[in-house]
């Protein structure tokens, strides 16, 4: 795979954290990486990604163009996207959004066969905590196979 690669990912949170992983073996192997996510989840990509993209705002309307900056590869979890940027020069690497198989990180790593894949794992500055407070976790998700089995909470 040849740098930079671009990291296209919309979706809600969960589908997202998915997805860290595959960031993490591109990084660790010496990419360049460029994100292209919702706003909302800068805070949570590595700190080495080269450039941040608000998937959502205006300043990113080339992404859904097609107009190719100066990346060679493209990792997308968009079938429409993808599409998009299938008519381009640029490589394309692609899965279903929806998982085919448990856990469903190792269904997107697909995009990446050539690099192993860690699970999921999430650090990010926060505030020091002043006295007890609450540490709240929600399991919960809009699908079922994205869903950590109830004997693994336990």
């Amino acid at each position: 795979m040849k740098d930079p690669i671009l990291f296209l990912r919309s979706g809600a949170l969960g589908d997202f954290l998915l997805t860290l992983p595959i960031l993490d073996a591109l990084l660790q192997a010496g990419k360049t990486v460029d994100a292209a996510v919702p706003a909302r989840f800068f805070c949570l990509l590595p700190s080495k990604i080269r450039t941040r993209y608000a998937i959502d705002q205006a300043e990113s309307l080339w992404i859904f163009s097609g107009i190719p900056r100066d990346h060679k590869v493209i990792i997308c979890f968009s079938p429409h996207l993808a599409e998009i940027w299938s008519r381009t020069s640029l490589e394309v690497r692609t899965t279903d959004p929806i998982p085919t198989q448990k856990p469903a990180i190792f269904h997107y790593a697909q995009v990446i066969p050539e690099f192993s894949i860690s699970p999921p794992r999430l650090s990010f500055a926060t505030k020091p905590l002043s006295g007890p407070a609450p540490v709240v976790i929600s399991p919960g998700s809009g699908g079922l196979h994205k869903r950590w089995p109830l004997e693994k909470w336990m």
